[in-house]
C-alpha cells in the first residue's frame, strides 16, 4: 500500500479500467475521490439489487460531490462517465439526489 509513503498524495496516477475508458492522469487525492465515488455508487447498485438499505456518510458524499466537480466540464459535454442525470423526487435525501446525477432512478428497486 503506497498511501503512507510521504509524498503520495502528491504523485500523479492513471484512472481508467477498460480499453476504451478514457485514461486521465491525475494527482493521487483526486485518483482517491474518484475511487469513493465508484465504490459509493458500485455500493449503492449491489445494495438495492438485494434489496439493502445503504447509509453513506457526510463526510464520503462531500468527496462524492467533488467528483462532480472533478469532471464537471466533461459531464456537461455529455462526456462524462454516467448517462443523462434523472430528476431526483421531490424532498430527495442526499444520496438519491447524487444517484439521479449519475443517470440511476433512486427509486429503482429489485424485482422480487
Amino acid at each position: 500500500m503506497s498511501w503512507p509513503v510521504p509524498g503520495a498524495w502528491n504523485r500523479a496516477g492513471r484512472v481508467g479500467y477498460r480499453p476504451e475508458a478514457l485514461e486521465l492522469e491525475m494527482d493521487a487525492q483526486d485518483n482517491a475521490v474518484v475511487r469513493i465515488e465508484e465504490r459509493t455508487m458500485r455500493g449503492w447498485d449491489l445494495a438495492r439489487a438485494t434489496s439493502q438499505d445503504l447509509h453513506i456518510d457526510d463526510a464520503r458524499l462531500d468527496q462524492v460531490d467533488q467528483f462532480f466537480e472533478l469532471f464537471a466540464e466533461q459531464i456537461a459535454a455529455g462526456e462524462g462517465p454516467f448517462g443523462p442525470a434523472v430528476s431526483p423526487p421531490e424532498r430527495a435525501m442526499r444520496l438519491e439526489s447524487i444517484v439521479a446525477r449519475t443517470g440511476r432512478e433512486p427509486s429503482w428497486q429489485a424485482a422480487r
